[in-house]
């Protein structure tokens, strides 16, 4: 009798135990309780973004371009798949042109950087192309970050920033070889959330 109690106890603690790891796993994360209040910002305008220059906007975030370049291909992640993507070729007449940046969300709550974003492209003043913008997920791939820092997600995976975290992204457009081998003034032009930004790909 008294080694079935003992079995029963031993049963009883090991179920509470296993009750209990969800609870602590999900108490282990970041979680943020306070901060400094929101301040309502006017939008900026910034018309000379330079690569690794961190760009403050109190209220938004720290934006830093950390590359400019032009590619023949590009692979995005098919929509939920943690390691396959489809891959896009710019075609013999063209080249994508991208520009990468980070952004650190300095607000108190979770922020999607890219919902309300559109990209273009101005070339020597009269020529205006249509561009898009990715999000990156380093935590693809098993971690493989060359990989995952450098294959976008799909468009149907785009996640919010939380607090005082990275978001990782690129902004581009499709252009034809004589724009991209040209001498004439190349800009790139971003408006996220209101905030313009221009990288001067040639002046």
């Amino acid at each position: 009798m008294k080694m079935k109690n003992w079995l029963a106890g031993l049963l009883v603690l090991a179920m509470l135990a296993t009750m209990a790891m969800p609870a602590l796993a999900a108490d282990m994360g970041v979680q943020i309780i306070g901060g400094p209040e929101e301040e309502e910002t006017e939008p900026v305008s910034m018309d000379d973004i330079k690569i690794d220059a961190k760009i403050e906007i109190p209220g938004y975030g720290n934006l830093t371009p950390t590359s400019f370049e032009y590619l023949d291909k590009m692979t995005v992640y098919y929509a939920g798949d943690p390691y396959y993507g489809e891959t896009f070729s710019s075609g013999a007449e063209a080249e994508y042109a991208l520009l990468k940046m980070d952004i650190l969300n300095t607000t108190t709550a979770d922020r999607n950087y890219i919902s309300s974003c559109e990209v273009k492209v101005i070339y020597d003043e009269d020529f205006e192309y249509q561009g898009w913008c990715y999000q990156y997920d380093w935590n693809k791939s098993n971690g493989d970050s060359k990989k995952s820092a450098n294959q976008p997600i799909n468009s149907a995976d785009v996640f919010p920033i939380e607090p005082m975290y990275m978001g990782h992204y690129c902004f581009g457009c499709t252009l034809p070889n004589a724009v991209v081998e040209g001498t004439a003034p190349l800009s790139l032009v971003i408006n996220i959330d209101g905030n313009e930004l221009t990288y001067n790909v040639r002046k």
